[in-house]
């Protein structure tokens, strides 16, 4: 690319679709847990100087891989910088330079999923085959060991209300506005 004159006018793209547990909690694989080595992926992206987030850098909070472009298009423009977006590949405003997602949601594979949503600090799963729910506060219990929804009832209602208005707008067909739970 060096040699065509084209690495300082290419956006290189590495992405993984999913972490992989590797027997942290008895399994081996994904798309069974939302534990952290499952849901927190490499996605690294390298732009031409001048474009972009400055080297090293990373959002300061949950951003999604979702947007990974579906065309080469989408990420590319003959000014050096992101140019022309495919609808529904859009790059989050992370990678452009902002923030990341106030909070993101992820879900199993199967079709009664397990979800969890998680924002900077804390993460709230719920199981819809067996109604389990638990809340882990990153910070305090970044291994997810002590489920924290039972010293905090009215932070647990809170999670579990965004995740459900979250869910429901998602099964209405809708795309839902990020918000930051408190």
């Amino acid at each position: 690319m060096e040699k065509e004159g084209l690495w300082e006018r290419t956006v290189v793209i590495v992405a993984a679709d999913h972490g992989e547990e590797l027997f942290e909690r008895g399994w081996i694989g994904h798309n069974v847990h939302l534990y952290e080595p499952s849901v927190r992926v490499p996605l690294i992206v390298r732009f031409p100087k001048g474009a972009g987030r400055p080297a090293g850098a990373s959002p300061p909070s949950p951003t999604s891989s979702t947007w990974v472009p579906r065309s080469p298009t989408s990420s590319a423009s003959s000014e050096g910088g992101l140019g022309p977006r495919v609808p529904g590949a859009e790059p989050p405003a992370a990678i452009e330079g902002a923030a990341g997602k106030p909070a993101v949601l992820s879900r199993t594979v199967w079709d009664r999923p397990r979800y969890a949503l998680r924002d900077e600090r804390y993460k709230f799963f719920y199981d819809s085959r067996t109604g389990e729910e638990r809340l882990y506060d990153l910070e305090a219990d970044p291994g997810e060991t002590r489920d924290a929804g039972p010293a905090e009832p009215l932070r647990a209602a809170y999670y579990r209300q965004a995740l459900h208005a979250w869910t429901l707008k998602l099964a209405a067909g809708g795309r839902p506005a990020a918000r930051r739970p408190r």
